[in-house]
Formats: structure tokens, sequence, C-alpha cells
């Protein structure tokens, strides 16, 4: 799988398309931990794909703070029909 941050566009629109992004995460295997990744402030559009980009999961808007520590976890999500991925944000755990 991989594991693609695509910031939105301006005004605040989704992000449809992962374009020519490289992904934060690089042949990920569900059940793994990426560890801890240093990410920009700013709001993004997750794509969960195949290795060969085929689209499991695409979520709306999530902003992420200068500073902030976040925790995402990658499932399955058989039961949804819009996504074979699915993702559990966790709450902002430090404050800048």
């Amino acid at each position: 799988m991989n594991v693609y941050l695509v910031p939105t566009a301006e005004g605040g629109a989704d992000a449809t398309l992962i374009g020519n992004a490289q992904p934060a995460l690089a042949d990920f295997t569900f059940g793994d931990s990426s560890g801890y990744l240093q990410v920009p402030a700013g709001d993004y559009v997750v794509f969960i794909t195949t290795t060969d980009n085929a689209q499991l999961f695409k979520s709306g808007s999530v902003t992420l703070a200068n500073g902030g520590v976040y925790t995402a976890v990658a499932r399955l999500a058989p039961d949804d029909p819009e996504n074979t991925a699915g993702l559990t944000l966790m709450d902002d755990f430090a404050q800048p």
C-alpha cells in the first residue's frame, strides 16, 4: 500500500487527484507501524492506494497544526461501499 498526504487546493477545496505527489509512506503493509513522520502544517487529503496506485481510500480535508502530534490508523473497511480501506484519526496529543 502507499499513503499520500496531498495538500488541499486554495480555498479549502479537497484535492481530487494524487497527481505527481510522492507517497508519505511507500510500500506500506497493513499492520506495520510507520513510526514518526514529520509533516508540515496544513490541510491535506489522505489517499491510501495499492502499490500500483489503485485508490482504496480518500479522506476529506484533514488539518495538521504546527507542532501537533497525531496518530492515524489505516484499516481495512470491507463494509464501506465507497472505500476498501479506512482511516481512524486520533486527537492532537500535544499542543505547540
